[in-house]
């Protein structure tokens, strides 16, 4: 019962964290979007889109934020559907998001499928940082197709979104202290890239 335990939490972990894979999918202009954000899709990062789609307005709008502090020169916008005009779409579960954009700074609106490599590399990953709740992500090649100064500016995406530490185990007195956190997240990255590190 003892080893079945613990092997049965190290499932649910690996069931809950967001695996993002080296190359990820860009989404085609029809993209549908996942009623659900299953974490299967996580890996070719198109649950990073799917993502997107179903955040509140706050995330979605923090994730844009983080979109333009990286200096991609693009922020995330919603195109919104007039609801009275034509029924929202089944496979949305709120509101009536048609697609998302990517803004430039001019003002224009691209589809993802219509940039650089790069942006749609990078997206899933903005996404997968700043709107789940999971406290492990992993991922490979994070810095994929970016420029050195934009990895630069990504690990600084990493490190805003680790808590700090907020105690220490052991006694005061002790030189067996170790900190813990509470509620914190993993980054587990696969990178060769001393930009990002």
């Amino acid at each position: 019962q003892a080893a079945i335990e613990y092997l049965e939490d190290l499932c649910n972990i690996i069931a809950s964290m967001a695996a993002i894979g080296p190359m990820r999918t860009v989404p085609p202009r029809n993209f549908m979007p996942s009623r659900r954000i299953h974490p299967q899709r996580w890996y070719d990062g198109l649950a990073g889109w799917d993502a997107a789609y179903l955040a509140s307005e706050e995330q979605f709008s923090e994730m844009s934020k983080w979109m333009f502090r990286l200096q991609t020169g693009y922020t995330l916008h919603r195109n919104i559907r007039d609801a009275s005009i034509e029924k929202r779409p089944a496979f949305l579960p709120s509101g009536a998001v048609d697609t998302i954009a990517l803004r430039g700074l001019e003002g224009h609106l691209f589809s993802p499928c219509d940039l650089g490599i790069g942006i749609s590399q990078v997206v899933p990953v903005v996404a997968a940082i700043c709107l789940t709740e999971v406290g492990l992500v992993y991922v490979e090649q994070p810095e994929l197709h970016l420029h050195p100064a934009l990895q630069v500016r990504l690990g600084d995406l990493f490190c805003a979104h680790v808590e700090p530490v907020i105690g220490y185990r052991g006694y005061s007195d002790s030189d067996e202290r170790t900190p813990y956190r509470w509620g914190d997240r993993l980054f587990l990255l696969e990178t060769h890239i001393e930009h990002l590190m």
